[in-house]
């Protein structure tokens, strides 16, 4: 699976630690949910993520330093770094965001 978008289903609850097992995941959008909790650090195991958008969540904490690491060059998203990484930094705390939104 390459795309994943969930964008605005009302799915609840927390996010899977299992989502770092989608190894060939690009594109991540988690938008517009009532997701609660904390996002997964397994989330740093997405090596070929380009697009992480979460927003309009009921998120909380820090973005994990793993996924902060992928973030390389974000200019360049063809080589597979994060080049776009979006929360409400508001409720999530994220200096290697690229955009928040409060």
């Amino acid at each position: 699976m390459k795309e994943l978008d969930l964008n605005n289903n009302a799915l609840s609850g927390t996010i899977s630690t299992k989502i770092g097992m989608l190894e060939s995941l690009r594109f991540l959008q988690l938008d517009s949910n009532e997701f609660d909790g904390t996002i997964p650090t397994e989330l740093g195991e997405l090596n070929e993520l380009v697009f992480a958008a979460f927003t309009d969540l009921n998120l909380n904490g820090m973005m994990p330093s793993q996924v902060c690491s992928n973030r390389g060059n974000p200019t360049d998203p063809s080589d597979g770094n994060l080049a776009v990484l979006v929360a409400d930094c508001d409720r999530v705390l994220c200096e290697c965001c690229s955009d928040c939104e409060l």
